[in-house]
C-alpha cells in the first residue's frame, strides 16, 4: 500500500513543482519586460539630459556674448 501513496505523493510534488515553475517563469517574464522598459526610459532620460545640457551651454554662450556686447557699448559711451 505504500507504493501507491508514494506514487501519489511524488505526482502531487511534481504538479506543485510544475505550478511553481510556471509562476516563476511568468514572474521572470514580467521582470524582463519591466527591465526593458526601464532601460528604454533611462536611455530616453540620458538623451533628454544631453539635449538640455547642450541647450544650457548654448544659452550660456549667448548670454556671455550679450554681456560682452553690452560692455563694449558701455565703454564706447
Amino acid at each position: 500500500m505504500h507504493a501507491p501513496s508514494k506514487e501519489a505523493e511524488a505526482l502531487a510534488e511534481e504538479c506543485a513543482n510544475n505550478e511553481a515553475r510556471t509562476v516563476l517563469e511568468s514572474c521572470l517574464g514580467q521582470a524582463e519586460e519591466r527591465e526593458a522598459m526601464l532601460v528604454q526610459t533611462l536611455d530616453e532620460l540620458r538623451q533628454t539630459l544631453s539635449r538640455k545640457e547642450q541647450q544650457a551651454v548654448f544659452r550660456e554662450d549667448m548670454l556671455c556674448r550679450n554681456i560682452e556686447d553690452l560692455q563694449k557699448r558701455y565703454q564706447l559711451r
